[in-house]
């Protein structure tokens, strides 16, 4: 079966798991994960989640090290810096676009992080590409023929 075809017959409704929790299935880089509906829509319950308090009293010293390891490096005073971002980021300050706790909310409740329109998202960008080379190609092409005009 081709993918796409496979892509377009995969049903889009959230799944029930056995203890009647509804989850949604999310692409997060290459893994498929069910997370809870609930967490996904509700912003009180995503933010209660993923908070300071989680953060200090949840994760073990080596899953924040894990975690830090994706925040940016500094060059002057790393871990003090690296601590205060994390101290922004739960404590809802605006990042030059945005908190990115806000937004990663906002995506997933909007389906952003939905397998299939991952997959849309990027045939999308395969078919830009193809089309921004196409274009690139038709302008050499124009300008070689100009160049030849020019010499005659």
């Amino acid at each position: 079966m081709d993918p796409l075809e496979h892509m377009l017959t995969d049903p889009l409704d959230p799944k029930e798991e056995d203890g009647g929790q509804i989850t949604e299935e999310c692409m997060l880089g290459n893994c498929k994960v069910d997370l809870p509906e609930d967490l996904l829509e509700d912003p009180d319950i995503f933010f209660s989640v993923l908070s300071e308090n989680t953060w200090n009293e949840v994760l073990t010293d080596s899953q924040r090290q894990h975690l830090q390891q994706f925040l940016p490096q500094f060059p002057d005073n790393n871990i003090e810096e690296q601590d205060r971002t994390i101290r922004d980021l739960f404590n809802n300050t605006n990042f030059n676009f945005g908190n990115p706790l806000h937004l990663a909310q906002r995506l997933f409740r909007d389906g952003y992080f939905n397998p299939e329109v991952v997959k849309y998202r990027q045939l999308c960008a395969k078919s830009q590409r193809k089309r921004q080379l196409h274009s690139l190609q038709q302008y050499y092409h124009r300008l070689l023929k100009q160049i030849l005009v020019s010499r005659k």
